[in-house]
Order: structure tokens, then C-alpha cells, then sequence
């Protein structure tokens, strides 16, 4: 199943929300402060990636993208070298229930392409640092691949 919305949340602690689209960040605090948040958790030592920990990133992220929006992925293109190609995510996937696969892949992401869908990771995805989504996607990443 795939969730795009772009409400508003009554995060407390380190969050602030921000209704009004912009450019601007829509948290503020360090990215550990924005994460702990996001997982549900007040301070501390940010927690592993586990199934439980990317079903609260999930809930958090499907609250908080706004959809649909830029961005750009890694393609291999030999066996040295990629190619960035561009797509638009239109949604994000609930981790699967298997907790080996989830823990690898994380959350995915439904994207359109000039030829049809397809689904990556979004931890592999890169938004413009102008995207209102940019510090999102970028602090999934940063946990994501630093406490898996």
C-alpha cells in the first residue's frame, strides 16, 4: 500500500511545523533532535533500524513529504560509473513485514519515470536542497545507512 499526503502533524520537542509550503526547513534542531523526533522518542541515542523503528520513520514521512516531488537516482551505466536520472516520487510504501527485507531496502518509493513506475529505495534518492522536502528525505538517509 502506498500513503501520499501532506498534512500536518502535532509533533512536540524538537519539531516545529511549518503549514505554509516554502523553501524553508520545516524542523528545526540537528538532525539527531529531528530523527529522535520522528521516531517517536523525546532524546538519547538514536535507536537501530529495526522493523518497528522504519514503521514509525514511515508514519512520520507519510505525514510530512509533500507529493509528488523531484528527485534524483543512481542508475548504474557500467561497471564503474552511474548516470543520475531524474524522477517524480508519487508516494511512499509501508515496509514490508519481513523484517530482514525491510531492514535492507527501508522505506521505498514509488516514482514516475518517462516510461512508466518504478520503485527505490529512498534512502538512494537525492532532492534538490531546495525542495521542501530535501531536510526529510536527507535526515531518512543519514539514519537509515548510519544505524542499520
Amino acid at each position: 500500500m502506498f500513503f501520499s499526503t501532506d498534512g500536518s502533524s502535532n509533533m512536540s520537542t524538537c519539531l516545529e511545523t511549518n503549514d505554509v509550503l516554502s523553501t524553508e526547513p520545516r524542523f528545526h534542531g540537528s538532525p539527531e533532535c529531528r530523527i529522535n523526533a520522528a521516531l517517536g522518542q523525546k532524546q538519547g541515542r538514536l535507536p537501530g533500524v529495526t522493523e518497528a523503528t522504519l514503521q514509525r520513520y514511515y508514519e512520520h514521512l507519510a505525514v510530512h513529504l509533500s507529493f509528488p516531488f523531484a528527485a534524483r537516482y543512481p542508475e548504474p551505466a557500467g561497471l564503474h560509473s552511474e548516470v543520475l536520472r531524474s524522477v517524480t516520487v508519487i508516494g511512499i510504501r509501508k515496509p514490508t513485514g519481513n523484517s530482514i527485507l525491510a531492514t535492507r531496502a527501508g522505506i521505498v518509493a514509488r516514482a514516475a519515470t518517462g516510461a512508466g513506475e518504478i520503485e527505490l529505495p529512498l534512502a538512494d534518492l537525492e532532492v534538490d536542497a531546495h525542495s521542501p522536502n530535501y531536510e526529510l528525505v536527507e535526515d531518512y538517509w543519514y539514519w537509515f545507512w548510519n544505524w542499520q
